[in-house]
Order: structure tokens, then C-alpha cells, then sequence
């Protein structure tokens, strides 16, 4: 999923929307979005404030996600300002240990 700390979360989705509208043309991907009910990737974007990024990937976890795979975009700066806050957040939220009890 693409994860960003910014404050344009619509005109970030919608640049996601046109640079990546030919992914449903590939099969693997287009798979994977049918399975999901998506229509475009630019629908796994999780984007706002570090508050909203963070409610939004708690929900993923809530539902009992162990492993997120994301990639920070947008530009250098908000790209920098993203790895810094998954990386706080990540140290506040250590993994469970799986093999307790």
C-alpha cells in the first residue's frame, strides 16, 4: 500500500490513479485488486496527517494484519517525513512475539 504524511491526500491519490492506471491491465495485479473489490491502486493509499495514518494503519492490525508492506511516496521531503513517522510509530508498536504462548 502506498502510505503518506501529507496534506494534499486527494491530489496525491489522484496522481497515484494516472500513474498507475495500467496496473489493472497487468493480470497478477488486476487479481489481486478483483480480489480485494478495488478498481485502483491509488484505493490502497493511506494518506493525511501522522494521526490519520496511523488510526488507519492501527485498523489494519485491529483486523489482525502481521505484516504491512508499504511504500512511502510523494515527494523527497513528505517521502522523509513518512519513513520518520512509520519508523516512530513502528518503535511504539513493536511485533508480537509469535511464539508466546
Amino acid at each position: 500500500m502506498f502510505v503518506a504524511g501529507t496534506a494534499e491526500p486527494a491530489r496525491l491519490r489522484d496522481e497515484i490513479a494516472t500513474r498507475f492506471a495500467g496496473a489493472g491491465q497487468v493480470p497478477a495485479y488486476r487479481a489481486l485488486m478483483e480480489r480485494d473489490g478495488l478498481t485502483s491502486l491509488a484505493q490502497t493509499l493511506v494518506a493525511g496527517d501522522e494521526a490519520r495514518v496511523e488510526r488507519e494503519l492501527e485498523s489494519y492490525r485491529s483486523a489482525g494484519a502481521t505484516d504491512l508492506l508499504v511504500l512511502p511516496c510523494d515527494s523527497p521531503h513528505e517521502r522523509e517525513r513518512t519513513l520518520s513517522f512509520l519508523a516512530s510509530m513502528a518503535a511504539r508498536h513493536p511485533p508480537a512475539d509469535v511464539n508466546q504462548g
